[in-house]
């Protein structure tokens, strides 16, 4: 999560990266001594779902088209 930036707050999904190979200690069940071995596991990635959508264009103007009817919208109140 420090990787990508993200913070408390954030919305974020999580995303399977793929496989990786790590070394895990565990203790052998014949002599009880702990010994290391090789597993694979799945590798995960964290992006943040806000970010990810601010930059996608078609959001981006349907947003400011939002912007737009909401400042329209105040103007026509009266007070």
């Amino acid at each position: 999560m420090t990787r990508n930036n993200i913070k408390i707050g954030d919305k974020a999904t999580f995303v399977e990266a793929g496989k990786e190979e790590v070394t895990r200690s565990r203790r052998n069940p014949e002599t009880d001594e702990p010994e290391r071995v090789n597993v694979t596991r799945k590798a995960w990635d964290v992006k943040n779902i806000d970010r990810q959508i601010d930059r996608d264009p078609e959001v981006q103007e349907r947003r400011r088209l939002e912007r737009e009817d909401r400042a329209r919208g105040d103007r026509s109140i009266s007070r």
